[in-house]
């Protein structure tokens, strides 16, 4: 999902190194990864399907932000080959790329950052978007098939055997129909403490620390939670949660999970904050 002008540059100078002189047809992209539908199921939520999101693509492009994102891609592509000296007479098509293509066939990779790394954003900034993006993804990996659907029939199932049942349509939230108890978010965290140490340690590094970053950057400043409690944040229009962790003690958390519907956002934040600089002075 962080795709974009960056990595084609990259893309564009390695063909250019390798001799890469002119291309002779149609420049083709491939996003049949994913599906082709750009936006995500929200009941409850105005803005439309791409509202709050960005629009969803198997080739990534900028943030989901053109109408068009593989088609954008490609475009850009062009655009950066000519100014590379390659000449390109023709424009973009959607074609299909090989799974494996041979070795004199490969003119240049370009690779993601690490999987933790962008959960790391995910979490700590609540980037809708990489969530939507990271659910298909897992639905290619695990299914076979690049849909919102597939996605989130392995996340129930994930959170079902984590004794965290759920009810969710999409990837980030942003639904009225999404729903879950206190009880099976402290489930799940009490959960992703049980894993081993790598996934562990990515998981606790991606959420947000209280009074210092992300969503948390702003709130819990000089109380006991500071620096001591992580967590993510969760906000619709009168909804507001915060759920996470309170180290207590080396290597001992706390987890809680405080979800409040039909509040005023900013007044909860308030309770919220208090009642976790509370667990944070607990000592076992």
């Amino acid at each position: 999902p962080t795709f974009g002008r960056r990595g084609l540059g990259k893309l564009v100078a390695q063909a250019r190194a390798g001799g890469l002189e002119e291309v002779t047809g149609r420049l083709l992209y491939d996003e049949s990864v994913f599906d082709r539908k750009r936006g995500v199921r929200q009941p409850g939520i105005s803005g439309g399907p791409f509202g709050y999101v960005g629009r969803l693509s198997g080739l990534a492009f900028e943030g989901g932000g053109s109408i068009d994102p593989a088609r954008s891609a490609a475009g850009t592509a062009i655009s950066i080959l000519r100014k590379r000296g390659v000449k390109v007479s023709k424009q973009t098509a959607p074609g299909d790329a090989p799974a494996s293509p041979a070795a004199d066939q490969l003119l240049g990779e370009f690779f993601s950052a690490p999987l933790r790394d962008i959960a790391r954003t995910t979490n700590t900034y609540s980037v809708n978007y990489y969530a939507e993006m990271l659910l298909k993804g897992i639905a290619a990996d695990e299914r076979g098939r690049g849909t919102t659907k597939a996605g989130v029939e392995e996340i129930k199932e994930f959170s079902a055997a984590a004794g965290a049942p759920l009810r969710t349509v999409n990837g980030s939230g942003l639904s009225r129909t999404d729903i879950a108890t206190p009880r099976a978010v402290g489930a799940l965290l009490s959960h992703m403490l049980a894993q081993d140490e790598e996934v562990r340690e990515s998981f606790l590094g991606s959420l947000a620390v209280a009074g210092g970053t992300g969503t948390l950057a702003r709130r819990m400043r000089g109380t006991a939670a500071q620096g001591e409690c992580i967590g993510k944040t969760g906000t619709l229009t009168g909804v507001s949660a915060l759920s996470g962790y309170c180290e207590v003690a080396p290597d001992r958390f706390v987890v809680f999970s405080i979800l409040m519907n039909r509040v005023d956002v900013g007044r909860a934040h308030v309770a919220q904050d208090r009642m976790t600089a509370l667990i944070a002075r607990y000592r076992p």
